[in-house]
């Protein structure tokens, strides 16, 4: 186990994962090791035959609350994924002879973890970013670490401590390269960004661009109204298809749908007397568009659009039949496109909602994923 989670502790896992696969393979090989480990300590402290129905309901116990504190509390505790180091740090609480020291070992081996993490922080307090500037030495500091670990493995308590302290060093050395603020919910943790020049604010949902709009130019004057940008600006696909789709309706649109709302750049398309509504299944990521002092799409372009709240297959099946003259399906959890929005089911409900004429629009790009052929083949069924 010891070197299993040494890696993983000073990794980049928990800032910005260069490679998913290499990331993947590592948590869970260090979830397998760790769970064996545990069921070997369950095996272990197991009693008597007599008392193995309070054993069983004592372990169901701890599976109810480790899954209510995963699903339930932490979305509202925390506004990024602690729970993940967490729990890895529980899991070398886990091994056995962790407990059963001084009160002043485990106070001297917490003085040890909180300095690790202080020195680490020295850096960022002077302004120097040890991510871009100096990465040999971010990389040698964490590697050594990972190396102190795994010669201090004999002693569980003192590992688990150091892994606590290689986690903090590792978040000290790593720092979020945009300022901003961290939004979470159920969906995930969506966080708005400026760039480090500050012309742009961004909004990211996990590791994935949801959206940009221009507020300050190079000089640094304020930008008011900050056009769509992205592969929404004007002249880019998203244009090119609204712009078609008006061409058929005699260039101006009656009722468009959106699937997702995102930062609420589509807003900015919408024209002079057409309906747009908005469908979107998170209510913070509706909080975040809604706010001028995070994006002006909505507030500027279509103040009065209406917003749905509510997964995309049921609200839609809720509306009328014919009723869109445009569709747009641009739904998105982090860089994947939730799967039952894109079933032969939700297509056939997509396109029962379309006017006569109407256009049925849907955004696949993907950076794991060549989605273009199951649409297709949706489409031709």
């Amino acid at each position: 186990q010891p070197f299993v989670m040494a890696p993983l502790a000073v990794s980049a896992i928990f800032i910005a994962p260069q490679s998913w696969f290499a990331a993947l393979a590592l948590a869970l090989t260090a979830f397998f090791v760790s769970t064996m480990v545990a069921h070997g300590e369950l095996v272990r402290r197991r009693p008597a035959s007599g008392h193995l129905t309070e054993f069983y309901l004592w372990m169901s116990v701890g599976g109810v609350l480790g899954g209510s504190f995963a699903g339930l509390a932490a979305p509202h505790m925390f506004n990024t994924v602690l729970e993940y180091p967490i729990l890895l740090a529980l899991c070398l609480v886990c091994r056995p002879g962790v407990f059963g020291r001084t009160a002043g070992t485990y106070l001297m081996y917490g003085a040890l973890a909180a300095g690790m993490v202080a020195l680490a922080a020295l850096p960022g307090m002077f302004g120097i970013d040890m991510l871009n500037d100096y990465p040999q030495v971010r990389a040698i500091i964490l590697v050594t670490l990972a190396g102190v670990m795994m010669l201090a493995r004999s002693d569980a308590a003192r590992l688990a401590f150091l892994f606590v302290g290689a986690l903090g060093v590792n978040a000290m050395l790593s720092p979020a390269t945009m300022a901003g603020s961290t939004h979470r919910s159920f969906f995930g943790v969506h966080r708005v960004a400026e760039t480090p020049d500050g012309t742009f604010r961004l909004l990211f949902h996990g590791t994935t661009l949801h959206g940009a709009q221009r507020i300050r130019t190079p000089q640094g004057d304020v930008v008011r109204e900050g056009p769509p940008t992205t592969y929404y600006a004007f002249g880019g696909p998203f244009d090119d298809v609204v712009r078609a789709a008006r061409a058929t309706h005699g260039g101006t649109l009656g009722k468009v749908g959106v699937v997702g709302l995102g930062a609420g750049s589509l807003a900015c398309h919408r024209h002079a007397g057409e309906t747009w509504r908005f469908y979107e299944i998170d209510p913070i990521v509706v909080d975040i568009a809604r706010n001028p002092a995070n994006f002006r799409f909505l507030s500027d372009c279509a103040p009065d659009a209406a917003i749905v709240v509510g997964d995309a297959r049921l609200t839609l099946a809720r509306e009328a039949k014919d009723t869109f003259d445009l569709l747009v399906i641009d739904a998105f959890s982090s860089d994947a496109i939730p799967v039952h929005l894109m079933t032969g089911e939700a297509m056939s409900l997509y396109v029962d909602r379309l006017a006569p004429g109407g256009m049925l629009m849907m955004h696949i790009s993907n950076r794991n994923l060549e989605l273009a052929s199951v649409v297709e083949a949706n489409a031709r069924a």
